[in-house]
C-alpha cells in the first residue's frame, strides 16, 4: 500500500508500511525516522479513510432501479428527425 504520493522524497520506509485485515477494521503500521514525514504519512492515511467513507456513503445512498422499471420519455430532439441531403 502506498501512502505517500511522492514516496521517493519521503523518508518513510515503504517496506515497513503494512495493512492487516482484522474483522471489520484495518491496522496500519507506519515506520519513519523523520517526524515530518511520519506526520505527512499519517495525514495521507486519514485523507484516504475519509475518501473511502465518502465513497461508501455515496454508493449506499444510490437507489438501484432495474432497466425495465425506468420510464422512457421522448425528448424534443427525438420526436422529429432531420434528414441530411
Amino acid at each position: 500500500m502506498q501512502i505517500d504520493r511522492e514516496s521517493q522524497c519521503s523518508s518513510s520506509d515503504e517496506s515497513l508500511i503494512e495493512t492487516e485485515r482484522e474483522q471489520s477494521s484495518n491496522s496500519i503500521n507506519i515506520t519513519s525516522n523523520d517526524q515530518k514525514s511520519l506526520m505527512k504519512s499519517a495525514n495521507n492515511v486519514f485523507d484516504m479513510c475519509q475518501l473511502s467513507k465518502n465513497c461508501i456513503d455515496t454508493i449506499g445512498a444510490y437507489k438501484y432501479e432495474p432497466i425495465n422499471s425506468v420510464k422512457k420519455t421522448k425528448g424534443k430532439n427525438n420526436s422529429k428527425k432531420k434528414e441530411v441531403t
